[in-house]
């Protein structure tokens, strides 16, 4: 989330604290005021009772991932703290979509009050992450029109890289074979 959007001194927390009002759903309390300035701020509380600083940072790196998404629809002129529950890492990504949208829709602060058009950015959103999935990150194209077992072939000449480092692995000339490159160990074999 970009810096324009955050709430960030404690005297800003406060403020919403004193003056705002709230709403709350099964995962998370949203208390919310308004207040001078063009965008919308947010802050973020995640008690001791979530979990360890693990699961904590995971709850409000999910609701920020949301509540960003959703900043350009969000009324102008307010301030929105994001308080998470205790049940919210069971709630996981969809489900804390699903309660801000609700809280937003019941505080009235997405603007102009189109919330199908916000919902429909967070579904095209998460298609779009279901389809960049961590497997297919990882894996590597294979050159068009090379078999699997030749390109395997190829590579049994390079020494794999060691758990030492790339400093200490010595490449192999191509089209020395593997008999010349380590003679002892097939005597072994």
């Amino acid at each position: 989330m970009q810096a324009v959007y955050r709430l960030r001194k404690n005297k800003q927390f406060a403020f919403v604290y004193k003056k705002g009002a709230s709403v709350a759903s099964k995962n998370i309390v949203l208390v919310y005021a308004r207040a001078s300035g063009r965008t919308p701020k947010f802050g973020f509380s995640v008690s001791k009772k979530i979990g360890k600083s693990v699961q904590r940072n995971r709850a409000k790196r999910l609701m920020r991932e949301n509540v960003r998404l959703l900043a350009p629809q969000i009324r102008r002129g307010c301030f929105l703290v994001f308080s998470a529950r205790p049940g919210i890492l069971d709630a996981g990504y969809t489900g804390i979509r699903r309660d801000i949208l609700y809280l937003l829709k019941k505080a009235g602060l997405l603007s102009g009050g189109d919330a199908s058009a916000a919902e429909k950015v967070n579904t095209e959103n998460t298609a779009i992450k279901q389809q960049t999935s961590r497997g297919a990150k990882h894996t590597q194209a294979k050159p068009a029109g090379i078999a699997a077992e030749k390109v395997n072939t190829e590579n049994t000449a390079i020494k794999p890289q060691t758990s030492r480092g790339a400093k200490h692995i010595q490449a192999k000339p191509a089209g020395i074979a593997a008999a010349e490159i380590r003679p002892e160990k097939q005597a072994l074999t």
